[in-house]
């Protein structure tokens, strides 16, 4: 599973009825939403995910009882695991939290799963035939045809997608201690990419194929930073590193920046940060929303073909806040609180649910309940 040290597991059912958000979603470019973890940090506690904008606005609660989520490929659907029927098994969800859909039942665990770069299949790791440890699997998008990739005593998982859809970064145990390691779709061709005798784990390969990245204690045991190794497994290098834990990378869409988890505010306070790709530039994106919770496990999205909302709610009651400029406030159901004022001629739809929208005579309003003109 992907975690940094300590466990970052899952989830319970605390059920939450409102989330603060403010700002905006780029209308342009590739870079979406950075959807992240917010739960407990040593048990199967409270977990959900929330998905928030690039620039650290707009944060939205999608999913109750969810965590380690992944976007699809197009940025319409999200994959994530939870135990809201036992043990832990994948599901999706759209991009709004809405619709549901359980894809795994085995006994055991199904967890972390990875989309592939066509949105087809999906790769995950299980215990399913390996009760002492885990494999990685592959199966259709809808969770038909699960295939067993590895067969190795021990712990083999985190697994990652090369852009052209042929080979898949894991991390295994199978060298005595926790390496990248690479193997074709179909099970064929292992390769072992790192060597190091510490913890080399959670890949992510770059959007050009040309790099992968990960976390690694190497040469500070203990304390995990981010690494950046070539695809052939040359050139590995320390990226971004602090006295604290760095861990859980994700390349943006564009290849021009890295979200990632991190301690180094104090020990235990996990939150979400972005580095430009070379490892400067590192800023707060956010934190826990709620006490007694961590910020992990970070998923950059696309923003999806067509979708002209620059401020997008979900299904649950969100408040969404504009910014100077004109936005496209999208409310996607629930009852919503929207603050549009002060900017350019804003454009609200408040959607599903009763909403109240606080905004000014110019801006355009529909499917709103309830309109407060400044």
């Amino acid at each position: 599973m992907r975690q940094a040290m300590p466990a970052v597991v899952v989830l319970a059912a605390a059920v939450l009825v409102s989330v603060t958000s403010a700002g905006a979603t780029s209308g342009s470019g590739r870079n979406g939403r950075v959807l992240y973890s917010e739960t407990t940090r040593y048990s199967y506690g409270s977990g959900s995910l929330y998905a928030i904008n690039p620039n650290g606005s707009g944060r939205v609660l999608v999913a109750n009882n969810a965590v380690n989520g992944s976007w699809s490929p197009d940025g319409k659907r999200i994959l994530f695991e939870t135990a809201r029927k036992g043990d832990l098994d994948l599901w999706t969800v759209k991009a709004d939290g809405s619709s549901p859909k359980e894809l795994t039942f085995s006994v055991g665990v199904d967890q972390d799963g990875a989309w592939s770069p066509d949105g087809s299949q999906i790769a995950f790791e299980s215990n399913r035939n390996n009760p002492s440890g885990m494999d990685v699997f592959v199966m259709n998008a809808d969770g038909t045809q699960p295939k067993r990739l590895t067969d190795a005593t021990g712990f083999n998982g985190d697994p990652t997608w090369s852009p052209d859809g042929k080979s898949i970064a894991f991390t295994s145990t199978r060298g005595g201690s926790k390496d990248i390691w690479v193997i074709n779709a179909d099970g064929s061709g292992l390769q072992q990419l790192t060597g190091d005798r510490g913890t080399e784990e959670n890949p992510a390969w770059s959007p050009d194929g040309g790099q992968i990245l990960y976390d690694s204690d190497d040469g500070e045991p203990g304390n995990l930073d981010i690494w950046v190794v070539s695809s052939n497994g040359t050139n590995p290098r320390r990226l971004i590193s602090s006295p604290a834990l760095d861990a859980l990378p994700e390349w943006s869409p564009d290849a021009k920046q890295i979200a990632f988890a991190s301690e180094r505010t104090a020990k235990g306070s996990r939150k979400i940060y972005v580095a430009n790709a070379n490892g400067s530039n590192v800023h707060l994106l956010s934190g826990p929303s709620r006490r007694g919770t961590i910020a992990t496990l970070p998923s950059w999205g696309v923003h999806p073909a067509g979708d002209s909302c620059t401020i997008e709610g979900t299904v649950h009651a969100d408040r969404l806040t504009g910014t100077p400029g004109a936005d496209v406030i999208c409310g996607g159901g629930g009852n919503d609180v929207i603050f549009a004022r002060g900017g350019g001629r804003d454009v609200v739809d408040g959607g599903a649910g009763r909403d109240t929208a606080d905004v000014d005579k110019h801006d355009i309003v529909r499917h709103v309940e309830k309109v407060l003109y400044r």
